[in-house]
């Protein structure tokens, strides 16, 4: 079973959010992969090409359901 970190981020001057979703094979390796991610801020430009930095809103890491296996390529899952 893999695990998927999600986090959502406020992206600057528009006030959208934006939902990433990574999976992970191991728990250990999600909750690395969360701790570096809100290390680095993350850089974006936005569509009247101004740049800004977006800041995270909330993060979870957590196990895959059954029915979320589609989320994960045939050839990583276990």
């Amino acid at each position: 079973m893999g695990w998927l970190l999600t986090i959502w981020l406020i992206l600057p001057i528009t006030n959208d959010n934006l939902k990433f979703e990574m999976w992970f094979s191991r728990e250990s390796y999600c909750k690395f992969a969360m701790q570096k991610f809100l290390e680095n801020p993350v850089f974006v430009r936005l569509n009247d090409g101004k740049e800004g930095t977006a800041t995270v809103s909330e993060k979870q890491c957590r196990e895959l359901k059954d029915n979320e296996l589609n989320l994960v390529p045939k050839h990583l899952r276990n």
